[in-house]
């Protein structure tokens, strides 16, 4: 949510916002903090979100849409390709979808086919951070991609682009 309201900062293609977790309207950091963001910002849970999305996308959309799935590992683990189906199809509907999770194992095949971008935070063990990084387009080795992980500190992330296969750390 803090990032959200830094986009105020900023132009942005985003007309709405759609945050989706497991107690949206419960959260009490997304009640907190939804006013301090300019951009319209819909809360709800992953039962609703399906429903809404298909009757947002039967108008027209002239702005484009950013969906953040947030806790998603529960939702996206499912060997329903439900999931990978609507990925797909928004990637051509002006839609960017944020994934937050926690345990990269846990997602769908069909799924991590379809992620563009990967941001890896601080504080995955040596074989996990593996296990990520194998599963991507990067364009460097795995022990290149650890050790270039080991030398960030708290304040940086590393980014894998997964179309260009570009790997990098930046500032979050």
């Amino acid at each position: 949510m803090k990032e959200l309201i830094k986009m105020n900062k900023i132009e942005h293609l985003y007309g709405a916002v759609i945050y989706v977790s497991q107690s949206a309207g419960e959260d009490e950091t997304f009640k907190e903090l939804k006013d301090l963001i300019k951009t319209p910002i819909y809360g709800m849970n992953y039962e609703k979100f399906i429903p809404a999305l298909i009757q947002y996308y039967k108008q027209p959309q002239e702005k484009h849409l950013l969906i953040i799935l947030e806790d998603a590992s529960f939702s996206l683990m499912k060997e329903d390709k439900t999931w990978g189906e609507i990925i797909t199809r928004l990637r051509h509907l002006k839609t960017t979808i944020i994934v937050n999770m926690h345990i990269w194992k846990s997602l769908n095949p069909s799924f991590k086919t379809q992620v563009a971008t990967i941001i890896i935070f601080k504080g995955y063990s040596k074989e996990n951070f593996n296990y990520i990084f194998r599963q991507t387009a990067a364009n460097t080795s795995g022990t290149v991609g650890y050790y270039l992980y080991l030398g960030m500190n708290k304040e940086q992330i590393l980014k894998i682009d997964n179309l260009t296969g570009d790997i990098s750390i930046i500032k979050k």
